[in-house]
């Protein structure tokens, strides 16, 4: 399970950071405010589950 978990987080944490990565050299900064409403949640998933794994709760 704890695989499982990491799995999810290292997937969620890719998908910021392209995301992340992809707005600011599209858009600039403006590209990656526009983005905020995708980036956050899965920003907020990754610190949450990354804990879960860490924590081992």
């Amino acid at each position: 399970m704890r695989n499982v978990i990491f799995i999810i987080s290292m997937i969620l944490l890719f998908l910021t950071l392209f995301i992340g990565l992809e707005s600011i050299f599209t858009g600039g900064i403006q590209g990656l405010l526009r983005k905020s409403k995708l980036l956050i949640p899965l920003m907020l998933g990754y610190v949450i589950l990354y804990s879960v794994y860490i924590f081992n709760v």
